[in-house]
């Protein structure tokens, strides 16, 4: 009887807890590059959506031998006695998937994102199925971060886990240095190919095999020695019209495409390079790399993994179809965008730009590979499965939760909220990086301390901006849903249509207006916020009491007129808010 019960909670757990590994790669090389830094980056998606990761330094160690990476399923590699330091986004280990380490960039200026998940078919499964414990994607930051100095050297390291033990998975992984940057496919038990990625281009890719024919020889290709043999002895290797043999068709399947990968591989290549996309074809291969439109900025790879393919017919907002999977999904546990500069020193050449939820709904924190601590929030590793307050990924996935499940309300002003907060942030930390760069030269540890005051900082700010959106989020559910959508008029006894408004998040005003180059006094006792600037004046005082009262704002021109206006300001924690529909009065 208890192994029946024992049995049925299996099967339910399973049914419950169904794992979708749809995560999105995307790549830009260094000349097509807006700051001129390469560019790797990927979104974790997995599903259930709250697996918790959480920011992670792990300190160099020189002499401590004995040390092991290991693997939920039973793998082991030894780590040399002396490892670097590195930055990383692991899975606090109560996810039953380990501590899977995600993204990482060390000492060295190394940075890997690992893994976009693969498929094979069925003739590379029955010729070398996976090795149930061979390496994971859960184990492979561990190995290559604290043990690899380049790019080259950590694929030639992955090339020698796959060889001596096997892969228990299909992966696809990207590493970058300060020089170069590598992509590489695990196909099967044994099989893998790696390629030197050209600087000159960019990729964006779903969950599939993207390598069409290479040349082993190339001093700029790392592969098993079987790699072309086994799908000839085999039978299953697919040739091109030159006689050579294309890896993708070859181990994904000659026409095995699933329009859940191949949408966001189009998806995002309609981004970048509209100009040659066209629209998506099923049956289209799409090539692994391509040239941009324009220079490609971290803005616009933001965007990319915020993408629900908008205008096109497979949006589901417009479509009224569920069935396609987008670019930007709920299922995002976090989004990272990966910089590698050639002009820094390389213990502060990575940032990464990380997105701890949804992309859509949360903003994008810079992480130099110099930090030496983050703050609480995103610094919490779990210990219980469940709603964690004060956890930084549950605070954003709690505003994502909201707004996905009314996009039409929602969606907009928390979007809009965080472009404001970006639009700030990315010239800003620009600032940020030069000055550290400065000080590096005559002061590692102050460069380091800078760079960790401003990320921190950064993330204190964001975690208190969600945990307000959430609130206000919340008071607008509450004063505006009700089951009769319409306005009665006991006059002419007719109905009309009153909808709930659309959310319109509020701005901490005197923040916004300083990057403005305004001057802010703030008076308690009056509730009110005084701006000036070049010899105008702006003066905002939040509402009164009573729930139909509205605050004013009294314009002061140069020329000496004046003028005050209704306006919908509000006093919360000792500032004055606006509407971020109203906030161009500050330009």
């Amino acid at each position: 009887m208890k192994r029946t019960i024992l049995a049925a909670a299996a099967i339910l757990i399973s049914c419950l807890c169904h794992d979708t590994h749809a995560c999105t790669g995307l790549y830009i090389g260094k000349k097509c590059s807006a700051s001129g830094a390469v560019v790797i980056a990927r979104c974790n998606d997995f599903h259930p959506t709250t697996i918790m990761p959480y920011v992670e330094i792990t300190e160099a160690m020189s002499n401590v031998p004995g040390r092991q990476v290991h693997g939920i399923n039973g793998f082991t590699w030894d780590l040399p006695a002396t490892t670097f330091r590195y930055v990383s986004v692991p899975y606090p280990e109560i996810s039953d998937y380990g501590v899977f380490a995600s993204v990482a960039s060390n000492e060295h200026g190394l940075a890997l994102t690992a893994t976009i998940t693969g498929y094979y078919c069925q003739a590379a499964r029955e010729a070398d199925g996976d090795v149930p414990d061979g390496v994971a994607e859960e184990t492979i930051p561990s190995i290559l971060a604290p043990c690899c100095r380049t790019a080259r050297e950590a694929i030639e390291l992955m090339a020698r886990v796959i060889d001596l033990k096997g892969s228990a998975e299909q992966n696809i992984i990207m590493v970058a240095d300060q020089k170069e940057a590598w992509y590489m496919e695990m196909y099967s038990g044994h099989q893998y190919c790696a390629v030197k990625m050209p600087e000159d281009m960019v990729a964006v890719f779903g969950n599939e095999f993207m390598l069409d024919t290479v040349d082993p020889k190339s001093k700029d290709v790392i592969c098993s020695k079987d790699l072309f043999k086994l799908p000839a002895r085999k039978g299953f290797a697919v040739m091109d019209s030159n006689g050579r043999m294309n890896l993708r068709r070859t181990y994904q399947g000659d026409g095995r495409m699933y329009d859940f990968c191949h949408l966001r591989t189009w998806g995002g290549r309609r981004l970048l390079s509209p100009s040659t996309t066209g629209e998506y074809s099923h049956e289209t291969y799409y090539p692994l790399f391509f040239r941009p439109d324009s220079k490609v900025s971290v803005a616009d790879a933001m965007r990319v993994f915020r993408d629900r393919y908008e205008g096109t017919p497979f949006n589901p907002e417009t479509s009224g179809n569920d069935e396609y999977r987008v670019i930007g999904d709920e299922a995002q546990e976090e989004v990272h965008i990966v910089e590698v500069y050639d002009n820094l020193p390389a213990d502060m050449a990575c940032v990464t730009w990380l997105s701890l939820s949804e992309a859509a709904h949360a903003p994008f924190i810079p992480l130099s590979n110099a930090i030496t601590s983050c703050t609480p929030a995103y610094g919490l590793c779990a210990q219980e499965w469940g709603y964690t307050k004060g956890q930084a990924q549950h605070i954003y996935k709690r505003v994502n939760a909201f707004c996905a499940n009314n996009r039409k309300i929602y969606s907009g002003g928390v979007k809009a909220y965080w472009k404001l907060i970006e639009d700030h942030m990315l010239p800003e930390f620009q600032d940020v990086l030069a000055k550290a760069a400065a000080l590096h030269a005559g002061d590692p540890a102050a460069s380091a301390a800078l760079l960790t005051e401003y990320s921190n900082a950064v993330q204190a700010e964001c975690i208190a901006d969600a945990e307000r959106l959430f609130d206000d989020l919340v008071w607008h559910m509450m004063n505006f849903t009700q089951t009769n959508p319409y306005g009665s008029n006991f006059t002419t006894l007719v109905n009309r249509p009153s909808p709930m408004p659309v959310f319109d998040a509020r701005v901490d005003v005197a923040r916004v207006a300083q990057w403005k180059g305004w001057d802010c006094v703030t008076d308690a006792a009056e509730k009110s916020l005084t701006l000036t600037r070049a010899g105008k004046t702006i003066k905002l005082t939040a509402a009164g009491p009573h729930r139909r009262s509205l605050g004013t704002a009294s314009f002061s021109e140069t020329d000496g007129s004046v003028r005050e206006d209704p306006a919908a300001a509000s006093w919360f924690d000792g500032k004055v808010f606006l509407p971020l529909s109203v906030i161009s009065i500050l330009d």
